[in-house]
């Protein structure tokens, strides 16, 4: 079975590896973000690490994914927001791709001919 953690930062990885090795647990660690962040990353900056995170996924076809934290979370969900409390312990669906954006309030999804 192949596993991935996914996290944050990369300080975050020795931690979650010695975690892991405690827990006996034999899974590869993954950071997302290249440089410390100093605040949340926005839903923008998380979108342009999705197609290499994806192809990584595909590449490597892990049986599952956990994403540690929320940051991770908004990545695997591809969402802006994230309850980390209601995600803590139940299975999550991954997210291949970006969403697209949902047409605005008030307009018709049918084409008009003239």
């Amino acid at each position: 079975m192949k596993i991935l953690v996914v996290v944050a930062e990369q300080s975050e990885v020795q931690p979650m590896k010695r975690l892991l090795a405690q827990a006996q647990v034999e899974a590869q660690v993954t950071y997302l973000l290249k440089k410390p962040a100093t605040s949340k990353p926005s839903i923008k900056e998380l979108r342009t690490i999705k197609p290499l995170f994806d192809a990584m996924l595909e590449r490597d076809s892990f049986d599952y994914v956990i994403a540690a934290g929320e940051t991770a979370a908004r990545l695997v969900l591809d969402t802006s927001s994230v309850n980390i409390s209601k995600l803590r312990g139940r299975d999550i669906e991954y997210v291949v791709g970006v969403k697209t954006a949902k047409r605005a309030k008030g307009t018709s999804s049918a084409s008009t001919e003239e």
